[in-house]
């Protein structure tokens, strides 16, 4: 959030128009920052990288092209580390459509299979990052070449979460699909958040931290923060790395 912030004031202080890729957890920093007018264009990776795996997966299983398979997701960086740790997604709200061609094959699928199967051998660690990485390249190219390319991403236009958007010069625009509005997608991804640790994004930017990661933070790393602004965000992070290091000190000792 720290790192983001100062980027988009100092763009918003130059007084010019740049498109921002923000790399930063951006289901959750280009919320908040967007609360307080500094929402970066657009993120990366996270739910971005679901797609094509299961483009893949799908078209694997019905030995169709995967080009021929459409992904339309609204979902949230919790889902993915959910299904990447345990197999599911874990409880938390989303929404998925699938389609060959122009046929809805969602209720034709077994998605209890295809999701885990989709991330079966996702790499871990720095193996990860050219994927993740692609994703950001991609939504770069997007803007820079205009391409009004359909895709997906998390956090774009100060949104929770991740969404299938039209990315160009313009910046991101965010494509409905049937059967869902704008108002039942923003609480799927504010609900879907909540799994991920933070129980709400308020109207000035201030990140509200649920009560169990709230307990867990402040037992294990001795961190005391319920709640925190934008603006906050950089004593916060300083304050944390100490009491990490000081955890480590005490496990290794």
């Amino acid at each position: 959030l720290t790192l983001t912030r100062k980027l988009m004031m100092a763009i918003q202080q130059a007084g010019v128009r740049s498109l921002t890729v923000n790399t930063c957890f951006p289901d959750g920093v280009n919320a908040a920052l967007g609360k307080i007018g500094l929402a970066p264009t657009v993120g990366g990776g996270n739910s971005d990288l679901l797609i094509p795996r299961l483009q893949k997966t799908i078209g694997e299983a019905l030995h169709v092209p995967l080009h021929n398979i459409t992904i339309t997701l609204i979902a949230h960086h919790f889902h993915v580390v959910s299904l990447v740790r345990n197999g599911s997604m874990g409880g938390a709200p989303y929404f998925l459509r699938i389609r060959l061609g122009d046929r809805d094959i969602t209720k034709e699928l077994n998605l209890d299979h295809i999701l885990p199967q989709s991330v079966k051998h996702f790499p871990s660690g720095h193996l990860a990052h050219p994927y993740v990485a692609s994703s950001f390249v991609k939504n770069i190219l997007c803007m820079i070449n205009d391409s009004g390319r359909i895709t997906h991403a998390p956090g774009p236009s100060g949104l929770v979460g991740g969404w299938p958007i039209r990315l160009s010069a313009k910046g991101a625009e965010i494509l409905l699909p049937e059967g869902i509005d704008m108002t039942q997608g923003i609480l799927l991804v504010e609900e879907a958040q909540r799994f991920d640790g933070i129980e709400e994004i308020q109207g000035d930017g201030t990140i509200v931290i649920t009560d169990q990661a709230y307990s867990i933070m402040k037992e294990v790393v001795g961190y005391d923060c319920k709640k925190f602004s934008p603006e906050e965000s950089e004593g916060r992070a300083a304050e944390l790395i100490a009491r990490f290091k000081e955890l480590r000190k005490r496990v290794v000792d």
